[in-house]
């Protein structure tokens, strides 16, 4: 079983209160809300880099082919 580590964080007073107002929603504690906050903002960050990666993986290689071809 994983262990929690704790932390202290400082919300402003409106994003505290609609944590609070999922949480009580959904039925689950403040921290399993901030935690799948935090697990969809990576997942969206890698998506991000994934696509940024993928233009310019796919850029550069074009780029490098045409030079190849007319060597």
């Amino acid at each position: 079983m994983a262990t929690a580590v704790k932390k202290t964080i400082s919300l402003p007073p409106g994003l505290a209160k609609e944590v609070e107002e999922i949480a009580r929603e959904e039925g689950k504690p403040v921290s399993a809300v901030i935690q799948d906050a935090l697990r969809l903002a990576k997942r969206e960050r890698l998506k991000r880099n994934f696509t940024k990666f993928k233009i310019i993986g796919v850029a550069g290689k074009g780029k490098g082919d045409s030079h190849r071809k007319g060597s």
